[in-house]
């Protein structure tokens, strides 16, 4: 009995110890650990990406003046084109466009093991793209960077396929909860964009990774958010008829946005030569920027002054910097028009951005339209402010047809938890809208017009 007990204490320790690694080593437990420390680093690195385009943007806009005609709005797009095209040709020698396509192409294909130096490469292309002003977003190159920085954790842990399949979605959704510092937003990118298998562990891990990453930048840029909205008004019963009319209307728009996404894609994938290429989407850039300089770059400080009232922004430092009151919502219906056609001229081009920040502008721009035209011609008082907030989830709803993933990436960039029924009723009735007339997402559009372009490019060969 006495050896038993002497004994004992070091097979308790011992028993700890196994219990210990059992647990360590668990499929949650470890896969949830390299969540964590793959969502740090996709946090940091939109962190880092903020910084870099907001660095370049500042150094260019500095020569641009409000109160008329800027001709550098015609140079700036158009090099940071060429910039961007000489940096994937020359240097990188890869192509590194549309990077949310790339990872649902990965995804389906089953090929999971991205290369090191896409965690570096898309962030110094996007910061070329978008700080010279390509009219994009940045969501796209970081969620390409977190897919990778996931798929090299992964590599390096010798994680099974599945196991880097997880890791590899973990990444992309911490980059997007990362730059727009949306953790909901993020989990919901995996689950409606790049349609992840979700299990216990895979829900779990990207928890973790979207909860670090948003976090992460969250502290790093001094727990600010990026869309203040002062002005914030309660919703009110007696507007929900608006508030209807405006999800109708973000979902048309939506169906006019893939169409004339798809069209630009289809002509610019007919110019083979990658320099002409270059020019031309940058020419479209340029020029459209020039007329409606509230185009340039991805357009959150746009949105703000408008989410602030302040209009004066739409119009100082363009063509129409004397026009009045009552022409605004004719300019808005400008930049809405065409803003599809500069998002695309930017992603399929040459430039290295993402699709969701433009659906936010657009559909920030089409709310402020709908209520201007309304108070300014038909003597209806609407808050603006309000019904330009909710346009921006019900556009990012139909163009993206991720209503659920809309609808908390605007509610957590600004704030705005009390307007979450006013935003969910435009951001379904949007996506509703766009399923009703059968049309696909502008994913599933830039496909075809890709498989379009390939076809008719075997046929002459043939």
């Amino acid at each position: 009995m006495t050896e038993l007990r002497k004994t004992n204490p070091r097979q308790r320790h011992k028993s700890f110890k196994s219990r210990f690694r059992d647990w360590i080593t668990s499929e949650h437990v470890s896969i949830s650990i390299l969540a964590f420390i793959i969502g740090v680093l996709a946090g940091t690195g939109a962190f880092l990406l903020k910084r870099m385009v907001s660095f370049v943007s500042g150094m260019l806009t500095q020569f641009i003046h409000p109160g008329g005609f800027n001709l550098l709005l015609l140079v700036f797009p158009v090099v940071g084109i060429l910039l961007t095209g000489i940096y994937t040709r020359y240097i990188l020698r890869r192509d590194i466009e549309h990077g949310v396509d790339k990872m649902m192409k990965a995804i389906a294909d089953r090929h999971y093991n991205l290369p090191g130096s896409s965690v570096i490469s898309p962030l110094i292309a996007s910061t070329l793209t978008l700080g010279f002003g390509g009219s994009a977003g940045s969501e796209g190159p970081i969620a390409y960077a977190g897919a990778s920085i996931g798929s090299n954790v992964a590599r390096l842990c010798r994680m099974s396929p599945h196991h880097t399949k997880i890791l590899l979605g973990c990444g992309a959704a911490a980059g997007i909860a990362g730059i727009f510092k949306a953790p909901v937003g993020g989990a919901m990118f995996a689950l409606e964009v790049l349609a992840l298998d979700f299990t216990t562990a895979s829900v779990l891990a990207v928890m973790v990774a979207v909860i670090a990453a948003g976090l992460t930048t969250f502290a790093l840029t001094g727990y600010t958010i990026d869309l203040a909205f002062p002005s914030m008004a309660t919703f009110e019963p007696h507007l929900l008829l608006s508030v209807v009319i405006l999800g109708v209307l973000c979902g048309v728009y939506s169906i006019w946005y893939t169409f004339v996404a798809d069209k630009m894609e289809l002509f610019l994938g007919k110019i083979r030569n990658p320099w002409v290429k270059n020019i031309v989407s940058g020419g479209i850039i340029s020029a459209l920027v020039f007329v409606f300089p509230a185009l340039y770059g991805e357009g959150y400080s746009v949105m703000g002054e408008v989410l602030g009232g302040n209009y004066s922004v739409l119009v100082n430092y363009g063509p129409f910097a004397h026009c009045g009151k009552e022409m605004l919502p004719v300019l808005l219906l400008g930049i809405v028009a065409v803003k599809s056609m500069a998002a695309t001229a930017t992603n399929s081009g040459g430039g290295v951005a993402g699709d969701f920040a433009p659906t936010l502008m657009a559909g920030c721009m089409l709310g402020l339209m709908y209520a201007l035209a309304a108070q300014y011609w038909l003597g209806i008082d609407l808050e603006s402010g309000n019904l330009a907030y909710y346009g921006m989830a019900g556009a990012m709803a139909g163009i993206i047809q991720a209503p659920i993933m809309a609808i908390f990436i605007v509610l957590e960039m600004s704030g705005g938890y009390t307007l979450l029924l006013p935003i969910a009723v435009v951001a379904t009735i949007s996506f509703l809208t766009v399923k009703a007339c059968n049309r696909l997402s502008i994913y599933g559009s830039r496909k075809r017009s890709r498989e379009r372009n390939e076809g008719q490019g075997q046929a002459k060969e043939g």
